[in-house]
């Protein structure tokens, strides 16, 4: 099954409400036992008196009859058509194509091997044929000894530093619980604490929230008389307008008059 693939079957498992939780990372290798587990749910879902038990699968004869008999159920109740095939090869295609893979990268390396078997035979033949003088074996380990001593020193060094910066750390640590203790317990008593000008706050406050709400009534009251007054005027405007057109109406109905 390709990425997207697998993440689907998630996805809808916990949709249709699976009780096991699955990942990506149950598909890395084979399983036919999730496998098994899956048909036998889904099983139960169409058929709850269904005989069909994903534990009876531990011999290849249990597990060849588990896919049939599941197969045939979805069959019977659902109309669904499975190929068993597939099902029962869930895990030995996986596994032949993981070894299938391998096998080049093992021969080469084995191809390679042998062809240098030659070369390393003679060194193993020369060195076992040469007999080492036992003043120079002696040097040879004391001077192993020596390098495994100081490494040995190296390491303890390593871990006495780790050890100091440990307990240093462990230091800081408590030096920091106990400043934290010392803040919340501030934290509490700040808490608990009312300051003498409290009272006088919240009579000022009080005192401020009435004025506030006399200011806005005010306030509202102003711009209201004051969209009034733009109001009148404009309509006294239109009414000085209107006048002064039927004053000009009549001079000239007159002068019309006048003339005939």
């Amino acid at each position: 099954m390709s990425y997207r693939e697998l993440r689907n079957l998630c996805e809808m498992t916990r949709a249709i409400g699976y009780p096991r939780i699955l990942s990506l990372e149950n598909f890395r290798t084979p399983n036919f036992k999730l496998v098994a587990e899956l048909l036998e749910w889904i099983v139960k879902r169409f058929d709850p008196s269904a005989t069909i038990s994903a534990e009876q699968t531990t011999t290849e004869q249990d597990r060849v009859l588990f896919v049939k008999q599941a197969v045939l159920l979805l069959l019977q109740n659902s109309r669904l058509r499975l190929n068993p095939r597939k099902l029962y090869q869930v895990q030995e295609i996986r596994l032949a194509r993981q070894l299938s893979s391998q096998l080049p990268q093992t021969g080469a390396a084995l191809h390679e091997l042998l062809g240098k078997e030659l070369y390393y035979r003679q060194q193993r033949n020369r060195a076992t044929s040469r007999a080492i003088p036992l003043a120079e074996a002696e040097k040879t380990v004391q001077k192993s000894i020596e390098a495994i001593i100081s490494d040995a020193g190296e390491i303890k060094n390593k871990l006495s530093n780790v050890a100091n910066d440990e307990a240093a750390l462990d230091e800081k640590i408590e030096r920091r619980k106990r400043e934290y203790e010392q803040m919340q317990k501030r934290y509490v008593k700040l808490q608990s604490f009312r300051p003498q000008y409290m009272d006088e706050y919240e009579k000022l406050e009080a005192k401020l929230k009435t004025l506030y709400e006399i200011y806005v009534f005010k306030f509202r009251n102003l711009a209201y008389l004051q969209q009034q007054q733009l109001e009148i005027e404009r309509a006294d405007r239109q009414k000085q307008a209107e006048s002064e057109r039927n004053m000009r109406q009549v001079v000239e109905k007159m002068r019309m008059d006048l003339t005939l």
